[in-house]
Order: structure tokens, then C-alpha cells, then sequence
């Protein structure tokens, strides 16, 4: 019953810190994706460009 009153409420600081967190380790598992294995992913192609120049500039 009180379940709609909390998907209208912003999320805790804590939830938001959860959430970097996992975006932040998604990241660097695509970074660590061999070039190839990146480009056969079915992701928008600009998020692979920039995943593939993430990897060119680690590199350098």
C-alpha cells in the first residue's frame, strides 16, 4: 500500500553512491573488453567509440 509512496520519493544519497559505484565497475569492464569483443556488442556506437578511445588513450 505504501509502495507508491516511495516511487515518488528521490533517491537516498546512499542508493545514489550505489548506483555510481556500479556504473563506475560497468565501466571499467568495458574498457577492460578486448576492441573486437567491443565491437560485436550490441551498444549504441557511440558509447563503443568512446569505450574504444578510452582504451587508445589508456594505452598511451
Amino acid at each position: 500500500m505504501h509502495d507508491h509512496d516511495q516511487d515518488t520519493r528521490p533517491p537516498s544519497r546512499s542508493q545514489k553512491k550505489r548506483e555510481a559505484t556500479e556504473l563506475q565497475q560497468l565501466g571499467e569492464r568495458l574498457v577492460a573488453l578486448r576492441p573486437d569483443v567491443l565491437r560485436k556488442a550490441e551498444m549504441p556506437g557511440d558509447l563503443v567509440d568512446e569505450v574504444l578511445f578510452l582504451q587508445d588513450a589508456d594505452q598511451a
